[in-house]
């Protein structure tokens, strides 16, 4: 199980890849971005890739397509 603390720690590995080396920006430029920024210059490089879906999404969808029901989709 995934403590809170853990489930809220940002992923500051793979962001400084992205902006150190992916994009290679300078350290300065790196930390005076905004979250926004970073996330905009990564869509950027990758257009393709869709951001995660949120718990609110997924809640929405386990809702309107549950499992199992009417024998559509594996046993519950």
């Amino acid at each position: 199980m995934i403590s809170a603390t853990e489930e809220a720690r940002f992923p500051w590995d793979g962001a400084m890849t992205l902006g150190l080396g992916t994009l290679r920006l300078a350290p300065e430029t790196f930390w005076r971005m905004t979250l926004p920024e970073l996330a905009a210059a990564a869509r950027a490089v990758r257009p393709g890739v869709r951001a995660a879906m949120r718990r609110d999404e997924l809640a929405s969808m386990m809702a309107r397509f549950p499992d199992g029901k009417d024998g559509d989709g594996p046993p519950a």
